[in-house]
């Protein structure tokens, strides 16, 4: 059976008919946007492999060598096969590229680790039941008993919450494609942000052109007629208006009369047309000045003489010439000052030239016209200089100024004239330093001889230094070695590049997460920014952009606004402060104080001082609930003031978040829950030895009382060890809301920090240990033997639950007050 994709050339595709693929299914495919479904041998197909890192150049497929494949998620550029699927999903070339993010590596080692944690208690609590209890108090626990508790020992390892929180948290995506994405954006130190359409509005308009009145000259006819021949705004793609027929011919006449053409390219940086009339064939191109200017050797003036570039324009002719200090200058230099000014200015240069040829050409076929062209750049006529505005998003200079408070540096990388991004840079706040270098300081042997030996992590400029500011061209990325880099990278905070190609943009990106521990995003919107934004550790895709761009990209600002990038800044690092928290608040009575029970309970002879039930009801539904609540706390005032996270040295877990949960926290709760259990049992006479080690001892007639009787009291205290518990971890959770912050400056009840989701978590919370007591303890005390909770001891845990967040709060001033101290070096 085969499954067959019909794909049109239009820009919004239609699928016509698709099923599950499966390995050595046929599949067909032609030409346009749809990606490959599968991996796939070919007969006959010229793939794009850009959706493959590493990769960015059209490939012919040849069936006689074993390059005849279509990888999955590539596109279809031109021709058209039929294939065998040989690979599907995680098994394609793709598949095995994918990584999991840094976010879900640490959740993976964390969950690894408590998981060999839990088996390890689990092996050593059934080899001491049958090593020891089994031998010398064979009366004390049973098989049955021993399983039951080493399985107490799994649960209380378990972070039940955990998963739950990261699947809220993948819920709340928005504007990315998954968890991994946000993340990523959290931690992001470097943004590689293309000009056009994204720092600027892409709204172009022509502000000048070289000659006050050339447009009603016959130089200006020319010209016009430049812009004319070669637009790419297809009419299909416009609305038009009028009588259906005349729009029909109209349609007809676009797509059946236009001229040839080869369309602009990133590398040549020019298009050009071929238009063929009675009077000959006409070659017209426009493109970057410093390209074609190469091109030129004569320029047309407004009166539609033509002279050589290098000689002085007619003191007749004003098209070029404006005032006396120019009469000595030649036309190709009065052309380039104007470049220059203009550039300085922000505005985006455009030369358009023509040359008129009297042969023939192939304009059937593309090779042989591709061919045939290289013979003919040269000895063309510059018509005109067009001076072309894009503006800045309002919004850009704010956004780039909250990405520097929050340690992000914004680097532009851009296609366009050095002069130009330079101008742009400084207008929206990339580079603001006064001296701007070039890449000659680079090449400074002695910075180069600073820099050679310093560890690549550690290749960053010193935060204390004024900032320093440089520009590059795409030629000059092609000269750097691996020495020039990292004077780049240590030395330098605001950074343009210009005249840049994919490759070259892809090279920058490469260079820059090799060196002190970038995490790189990406921005672009056009096909050509596609290969970058797949390098990135995080690429951002305009949503007015490309469908290429958008595919290559883990994020789209929907709203194509660039101020949305801080806000997914800011959304990322809370997002990864919140799983902390997470993280932090379920371990302290789980893996400690549960734990704990466990311990004394198989190793020390004491009755469980938790019930498993009450043990799996806690963290099943109590410690989740007030989870979730967590995962929506607000993000705290230093959150975008202080550096991006390093991913190398701060993980989801260390040794100073286990420090605060095992050697802090824990202890205080662990303490409580235990002390108000041996307060229960003090009012019935019953010491802290009359509980400790009494293994077989716990039967009828232990203290004159009958088991029944003991078993009854012992539902009670294990009752209230559970309120005690669920008591401190509100005092926990409120403790857990900030990291730094004062309660009394934010919390959730009510200001900056207000959370109504975790006000809801904890009143239900409340609700759940109330029915959770009496609903169980009158219907289905036989079953769960969950024992009634004496008024009093609602009440006695909840100043220890204080003291908790009050304790915590001391620490937290401390930590603030002096923040080199040994206290904060140890602070989670």
């Amino acid at each position: 059976c085969s499954t067959f994709y019909g794909l049109s050339m239009n820009a919004i595709m239609n699928l016509i008919a698709e099923r599950a693929i499966v390995t050595l299914d046929a599949d067909e495919l032609n030409v346009g946007d749809i990606r490959v479904p599968a991996d796939l041998y070919l007969f006959e197909v010229s793939p794009d492999t850009d959706a493959i890192p590493g990769t960015v150049e059209m490939t012919d497929e040849n069936p006689l060598e074993t390059h005849n494949l279509a990888f999955s998620s590539t596109f279809v550029i031109q021709g058209s096969a039929r294939g065998v699927v040989f690979a599907i999903g995680n098994e394609t070339v793709v598949g095995n590229i994918i990584k999991l993010s840094r976010l879900q590596q640490e959740l993976n080692t964390f969950t690894f680790r408590v998981a060999i944690a839990a088996i390890v208690m689990f092996i050593i609590s059934i080899i001491w039941w049958a090593t020891y209890l089994n031998t010398y108090h064979a009366g004390y626990a049973t098989i049955s008993t021993a399983i039951i508790n080493a399985i107490g020992c799994l649960t209380s390892f378990v972070p039940e919450g955990l998963p739950i929180c990261v699947a809220l948290a993948m819920t709340r995506k928005v504007l990315v494609k998954n968890l991994s994405t946000i993340e990523t954006v959290g931690s992001m130190s470097v943004l590689c942000s293309d000009k056009t359409g994204t720092l600027t509005q892409g709204k172009m308009f022509v502000e000048g052109v070289s000659g006050e009145d050339l447009m009603k000259t016959k130089g200006g006819e020319l010209a016009l007629k430049v812009g004319y021949l070669y637009e790419e705004l297809p009419l299909e793609k416009r609305g038009i208006r009028g009588n259906s027929t005349d729009v029909a011919i109209l349609r007809y006449s676009a797509v059946n009369l236009k001229p040839e053409n080869i369309p602009f390219n990133s590398k040549n940086k020019w298009m050009m047309t071929i238009n063929q009339t009675k009077q000959g064939n006409f070659i017209y191109l426009k493109g970057a000045p410093d390209v074609l200017f190469k091109m030129c050797d004569k320029a047309m003036l407004s009166n539609g003489n033509i002279i050589n570039l290098n000689d002085n324009i007619p003191t007749m002719d004003n098209d070029l010439k404006s005032d006396e200090k120019n009469n000595n200058l030649s036309a190709k230099d009065l052309l380039l000052q104007a470049q220059r000014e203009w550039s300085s200015s922000g505005r985006r240069d455009i030369v358009s030239c023509f040359k008129k040829i009297n042969k023939s050409l192939p304009v059937k076929d593309d090779k042989l016209m591709e061919q045939a062209m290289k013979d003919e750049m040269n000895g063309f006529t510059v018509l005109c200089l067009t001076g072309i505005r894009d503006p800045p998003r309002e919004d850009v200079p704010n956004a780039v100024q909250t990405m520097r408070e929050a340690g992000v540096k914004v680097f532009m990388v851009t296609g366009d004239f050095r002069l130009t991004a330079e101008a742009i840079a400084k207008q929206i706040g990339i580079i603001t330093s006064s001296i701007v270098d070039d890449h000659e300081k680079l090449f400074d042997s002695n910075l180069i001889q600073k820099y050679k030996n310093m560890k690549l992590h550690e290749m960053k400029p010193n935060p204390n230094d004024p900032l320093k500011a440089i520009v590059l061209t795409g030629d000059d990325v092609n000269k750097l070695s691996d020495d020039n880099w990292n004077v780049l990278f240590a030395l330098y905070t605001e950074i343009a590049f210009a005249r840049t190609t994919p490759e070259q943009k892809m090279i920058i990106v490469e260079e820059c997460k090799k060196r002190g521990d970038n995490v790189v995003g990406v921005t672009g919107d056009g096909v050509n920014d596609a290969p970058a934004l797949k390098a990135a550790d995080i690429g951002l895709a305009m949503g007015a952009g490309s469908d290429v761009a958008k595919e290559a990209a883990s994020m789209v600002l929907l709203n194509n606004d660039f101020a949305s990038i801080p806000i997914a800044i800011e959304n990322g690092r809370l997002l990864f402060e919140n799983m902390k928290k997470v993280v932090m608040y379920v371990l302290p009575a789980g893996t400690y104080t549960e734990l704990m029970g466990v311990i004394s309970n198989v190793f020390f002879g004491m009755q469980l001082p938790l019930s498993t039930y009450l043990m799996v009801f806690f963290c099943t539904f109590n410690d989740v609930l007030m989870s979730i609540g967590l995962m929506f706390c607000k993000p705290e005032s230093d959150l975008m003031k202080k550096p991006p996270r390093n991913p190398r040295l701060e993980k989801l877990t260390d040794w100073r978040f286990f420090m605060h949960i095992y050697l802090f926290v824990g202890v205080i709760i662990w303490l409580s829950c235990f002390g108000m259990f041996f307060m229960y049992w003090s009012f019935s006479n019953f010491g802290f030895y009359d509980l400790f080690l009494v293994f077989e001892k716990w039967t009828d007639g232990y203290k004159g009382l009958s088991l029944e009787t003991l078993n009854a009291k012992l539902a009670e205290s294990q009752s209230i060890f559970y309120v005690t518990m669920a008591i401190m971890q509100i005092g926990n959770l409120l403790a857990a809301c900030n990291r730094r912050e004062s309660f009394l400056h934010s919390n959730p009840f009510f200001g900056r920090g207000f959370n109504r989701q975790l006000i809801v978590c904890l009143a239900l919370n409340v609700v759940l240990v109330l029915v959770n007591i009496y609903a169980s303890s009158y219907s289905y005390a036989n079953i769960f033997r969950v024992g009634n909770v004496p008024v009093q001891y609602w009440f006695i845990p909840i100043p220890l639950a204080l003291l908790l967040l009050m304790v915590d709060e001391g620490r937290k001033y401390l930590v603030r007050k002096y923040p080199n101290s040994l206290l904060a070096k140890c602070a989670w």
